[in-house]
């Protein structure tokens, strides 16, 4: 009985971290054992077919990787960019087609941005954006 008084005061707080452990445990392992990429914000430039094409075969080939917003134009796009409203666009024009990836966006969403559309012969360019750095022009900030 002496014993069990000592132990008392102990086991609320023991029982407790013994199930936050537990949870934190089951929240974790699920993560990690299926890691897949979802709602990665990219922006889309261009004629609507096409961008609906791009869209569509996404949305079937890694169903919920990316949420795609359309833009009426690669400034306003860029202007996403710079308020971190998306990690990337592809812009599809006249020429050939451009995936500009923001820098600030962290190598994750960069990395699988990147990969993802690496697969097509689209020229790729990293944006530079945010605290570090904003756009003066056009063509400021940008690597080739």
């Amino acid at each position: 009985m002496n014993i069990l008084r000592r132990v008392e005061p102990f086991l609320p707080p023991l029982v407790g971290g013994l199930l936050i452990v537990v949870v934190l445990i089951g929240l974790i392992g699920t993560a990690i054992k299926n890691p897949q990429p979802h709602d990665i914000p990219v922006g889309l430039v261009g004629p609507a077919p096409a961008v609906q094409q791009i869209s569509s075969s996404f949305a079937t080939a890694a169903p919920g990787a990316f949420q795609f917003t359309t833009y009426a134009s690669e400034q306003d796009a860029r202007a996403a960019i710079d308020a971190r409203t998306i990690d990337g666009v592809l812009v599809l024009g006249a020429g050939d087609p451009q995936l500009i990836v923001a820098g600030a966006a962290g190598d994750g969403a960069v990395g699988v941005i990147t990969a993802a559309f690496s697969g097509r012969r689209w020229r790729c360019r990293r944006h530079h954006s945010g605290v570090h750095e904003r756009l003066q022009s056009p063509r400021k900030g940008i690597d080739s």
